[in-house]
């Protein structure tokens, strides 16, 4: 007979896949580890299982990044002089690491990883991808740090119902947004998608391919400021 896995099971599997993983790191942390070995570990670990899925948002982000996401992204950025790479909601500031050393070399880009999570701002500096700052996803705060609206905004599996004040306020040159767009679903709702889809304010660009996990119906679309 077959037997079923068990909840307690199944969190036990997730448990040795991070801890198999942060073991084959040897001394590094998230903050030291080398940007080749994080691609090493994404590429191994995001296979369509319950508890990878799990794990990989547990020691990564909530999204899976690929090497050609990360490319657009580093290249949309560097279109505009100045321009910031803003994030909202970064986690553990994975995407924000892996955008960081793509555009390294050009010091007048910044990337800013905002997050409202006490728990993951409370986290040892050596426990996160990329530095993060305390800051809510609203226009005043997005204006004190972008007075010019020059800048990326990137939103990855916001929290329900919290990102229309800034895409109404505030006026990114770019929108690359993340997540699932039922507004049934886990993530923005209707008044937040009605908005980028209206090209009022913002016009669609296009989509690319993004790995969904089983049951986990995941898109990445960038959007342009066209006032």
């Amino acid at each position: 007979m077959k037997t079923r896995v068990s909840r307690s099971n199944s969190a036990l599997a997730r448990y040795k896949i991070e801890d198999d993983i942060i073991a084959t790191r040897g001394p590094y942390t998230n903050k030291t580890v080398s940007v080749e070995k994080i691609w090493e570990e994404i590429e191994d670990i995001s296979k369509s299982t319950y508890s990878k899925m799990h794990a990989f948002r547990n020691l990564y982000s909530w999204a899976v990044p690929s090497k050609e996401i990360i490319k657009k992204i580093s290249d949309l950025v560097e279109s505009h002089p100045n321009q910031k790479f803003i994030s909202i909601g970064a986690g553990l500031g994975l995407w924000e690491r892996l955008v960081y050393e793509e555009i390294k070399n050009k010091k007048e880009h910044e990337v800013i990883a905002l997050e409202i999570n006490e728990a993951l701002l409370d986290k040892s500096p050596e426990n996160t991808y990329y530095p993060l700052k305390k800051g809510k996803a609203n226009h005043a705060n997005l204006i004190k740090i972008d007075p010019d609206n020059n800048s990326v905004l990137f939103i990855c599996w916001p929290y329900k119902d919290t990102m229309l004040d800034a895409i109404l306020k505030y006026k990114p040159n770019y929108i690359i947004y993340i997540g699932e767009t039922d507004p049934e679903g886990q993530n923005e709702g209707e008044a937040f998608f009605n908005e980028l889809n209206s090209n009022h304010h913002y016009g669609h660009m296009y989509d690319m391919p993004i790995k969904q996990w089983e049951g986990v119906n995941d898109v990445i679309k960038f959007y342009m400021c066209t006032i």
